[in-house]
């Protein structure tokens, strides 16, 4: 079936060869109509001109340059200048399989279409347990929910006005977790999904740059955490699943050892106002405690209670497994 598609690429200081590979690869796919749009989040000066000049034989490109504002700012302009039937957000780092991106993709009606990736760093392929054609949104909405599969936006199609019919646009104030937050609030207005199983996107992975963005934004961070907590309490009680009771388990396990993940990067900075801080977030945030596991409870008590004695211990084990 015939679709066109607007391929929306932030980029900000991106390296020039990576880059051109990403491009390459959209230029190079096997469909017709499709447009390019670069939106240049406030890149240095030398790296804008040499963007523009890979883009510059590319006619069905369009560069946009803003002041940086970060990559959901980006994205969202996109959606925006953006005028085919679908669109498809790919990091300036990652690349898609040009051979497989053809019109033999099953779109029909479709608002969202998913595809398999793969992590370049490691070999990790990132597929789901569905059979390859229709998904029900509400069986995507409970794996996303319990297993956080459906967190990056992508290697999907999304079906430009369903985007915008719904308003739905990346949230500008966070500065990590806004992927995971679209993407439920997609499902949120039950869409049409089909599930195309083939590896199609290659992305590069940079724990770094993550942990970098966490620690520069660390209160906005927490809050961040918690409110995308809330909308996933807020989805258990809205919508009619089977397994209301395993969901809440999940969801609130997966809270508090994110939280303990975070407690411990703290401890290896070694930044005891940050500790101080985080332990009291815990306590005056509104945390079902029901369907906690064992270990999680545990965790719950030392970063709520933050007794020295168990922050030493836990700076000697963090020592021990780095000699």
């Amino acid at each position: 079936m015939n679709f066109s598609v607007s391929f929306v690429v932030p980029v900000y200081n991106t390296d020039i060869e990576k880059f051109k590979k990403c491009i390459m690869s959209i230029k190079d796919i096997n469909i017709k109509d499709f447009e390019i749009i670069v939106i240049d989040d406030g890149s240095n000066s030398e790296k804008s001109n040499q963007y523009k000049k890979i883009l510059k034989n590319i006619k069905n490109s369009i560069y946009i340059k803003n002041d940086n504002h970060g990559v959901s700012f980006s994205r969202n302009c996109g959606i925006d200048i953006s005028t085919k039937d679908y669109i498809m957000f790919i990091d300036s780092d990652d690349y898609i399989i040009s051979g497989l991106f053809n019109n033999k993709i099953i779109v029909k009606n479709y608002d969202i279409v998913i595809f398999d990736l793969v992590n370049v760093n490691n070999g990790r392929l990132y597929n789901y347990s569905f059979e390859e054609g229709k998904i029900d949104w509400i069986d995507l909405m409970e794996q996303h929910l319990t297993m956080n599969n459906f967190s990056t936006p992508c290697a999907r199609l999304y079906k430009r006005f369903f985007l915008i019919n719904n308003n739905l646009k990346f949230k500008t104030c966070y500065v990590q977790g806004e992927d995971a937050y679209f993407n439920l609030e997609c499902l949120t207005y039950k869409p049409l999904i089909f599930y195309y199983k083939k590896q199609i996107y290659c992305y590069n992975y940079s724990s770094f740059s993550t942990v970098n963005r966490w620690k520069n934004n660390f209160e906005k961070s927490m809050k961040i955490k918690y409110d995308f907590y809330l909308k996933e309490m807020d989805c258990l009680k809205k919508f009619n699943f089977k397994n209301k009771d395993a969901i809440l388990s999940q969801i609130n396990n997966s809270f508090i050892k994110s939280y303990m993940h975070s407690y411990l990067i703290l401890l290896k900075l070694n930044d005891k106002e940050k500790i101080k801080i985080f332990s009291k977030s815990l306590k005056k945030y509104n945390i079902n405690l029901k369907k906690l596991k064992f270990k999680q409870k545990i965790y719950y008590i030392i970063i709520k209670k933050n007794y020295f004695f168990i922050r030493l211990l836990l700076k000697i084990i963090i020592h021990l497994k780095k000699i």
